[in-house]
């Protein structure tokens, strides 16, 4: 019986470099699945390739076959041979289960690896590489990482700045859908707040640079509404939440500035989420009735409260995997007893067919022959009763086959 396997690298064992080197896009992904299904490599074979992994898992007989897959996913990318690692048996069934509820990821608890791994079943399942190991497998882990998201609390938490800007503005406003987001510089902390916010729900997201191409760029990704520089302060008199993340010398906010702001905006609530080192507000602007001003130390303040907290969670979480992995493999072993079973009743049932129709023909009494008939199954259901319930008994506590060898030599069967 195929058992599954993966090898890989992912941010445990590798650094950046190598990882970028080893990554598959999209097309790639489907063109090596297919080199592999074409070369009679794999006939199950998922590939899951993200910022911090690239890990094929495959269903083999045995585990000889792995240093060809090996070699054939570092040749794909013009390596040699890169230190993969190898997981087996249990081990790859636990390991994926863990990676699917994101407790092997680089940020305990991040939500894009369900997501990322359900792209990569999807692609195998398209190409007919999903067979029962594989598919049984990741709906499995689908289901067990659903399971440790719905009982923990190691994904509600956020621990970086700008999900930790959305919990903020979500206690502030409670539902940010119609507020006005104002990101102030197109760096990479104002795209990943304006991915945050979106993802939130926030439908008006204004930004305010004057970095020409760059920021019509920006604006264009995040179909958000263009302001230059010049325009701040008609930007702020409109806007909710704040966020603040230029490379500015100077503070951009002082006090005097947002008093007058927040007399246009009749003091309605106004966060401010200052990003930028050096600061872009300066601090006595928290003073200002309706403002609501968190720095970036602030933020890392309560995104390490929460990484302690996604910690204390995370045991929860690995024993909910580790139940689920044991209930998993007790049922896979317990399919590998089917066969053998079936084998037996269809053989006991034919020796007593052939047995019955020696006698059957000399009895006339319709009743008579349906009570033999009746009367033989119930003879074979209660010798084979106690044999298989042996079976079952023994082979789960041993799945490494002797009882399962012993019980065909000692029926005579084939399978």
């Amino acid at each position: 019986m195929s058992e599954l396997a993966i090898i890989g690298v992912s941010h445990h064992t590798t650094g950046l470099d190598l990882r970028e080197r080893m990554s598959f896009s999209d097309t790639e992904a489907t063109t090596l699945l297919a080199q592999l299904r074409d070369a009679a490599l794999v006939e199950e074979a998922m590939l899951l390739s993200t910022c911090n992994r690239t890990e094929l898992y495959v269903a083999l007989e045995s585990t000889n076959r792995l240093n060809d897959l090996k070699n054939h996913l570092s040749q794909s990318k013009g390596l040699d041979v890169l230190p993969f690692y190898e997981k087996d048996g249990v081990d790859a069934i636990r390991h994926l289960f863990r990676v699917t509820a994101s407790l092997d990821a680089m940020m305990v608890g991040e939500s894009q690896i369900l997501g990322q791994v359900k792209t990569a079943y999807a692609r195998s399942k398209e190409m007919g590489l999903l067979q029962h190991v594989l598919h049984r497998s990741c709906q499995r882990a689908f289901s067990v990482a659903k399971q440790v998201r719905t009982e923990t609390d190691i994904g509600r938490l956020p621990i970086s700045a700008s999900s930790v800007a959305v919990t903020l503005a979500e206690q502030i406003f409670g539902d940010v859908t119609d507020c006005r987001v104002l990101l102030v510089g197109t760096g990479d902390m104002s795209a990943l707040a304006a991915e945050h916010f979106r993802s939130a729900g926030a439908k008006q997201l204004v930004v305010v640079s004057n970095a020409g191409d760059h920021a019509e760029e920006f604006a264009q990704k995040f179909d958000a509404e263009m302001m230059s520089r010049e325009q701040l302060e008609e930007a702020l008199v409109g806007a909710d939440i704040v966020i603040t993340a230029t490379r500015s010398a100077t503070p951009l906010l002082d006090q005097l500035f947002v008093q007058r702001i927040q007399k246009k905006r009749h003091n309605r609530p106004l966060l401010c989420v200052d990003i930028a080192v050096p600061r872009n507000v300066e601090a006595d602007v928290n003073a200002l009735d309706g403002v609501y001003l968190y720095n970036i130390d602030d933020l890392k303040g309560i995104a390490d409260a929460n990484m302690t907290a996604r910690e204390s969670e995370r045991q929860k979480a690995e024993d909910i995997v580790d139940g689920g992995v044991q209930k998993f493999v007790d049922e896979l072993n317990g399919l590998q007893l089917v066969p053998a079973i079936a084998s037996l009743h269809q053989k006991c049932e034919q020796i007593r067919r052939d047995e019955v129709e020696k006698v059957i023909s000399k009895i006339q009494d319709p009743q008579l022959r349906e009570a033999l008939e009746s009367c033989t199954q119930a003879i074979v259901a209660k010798i084979l009763h106690q044999p298989v319930v042996e079976l079952k008994a023994t082979h789960a506590e041993d799945a490494s086959r002797p009882a399962l060898d012993f019980f065909r030599r000692l029926f005579g069967l084939e399978v």
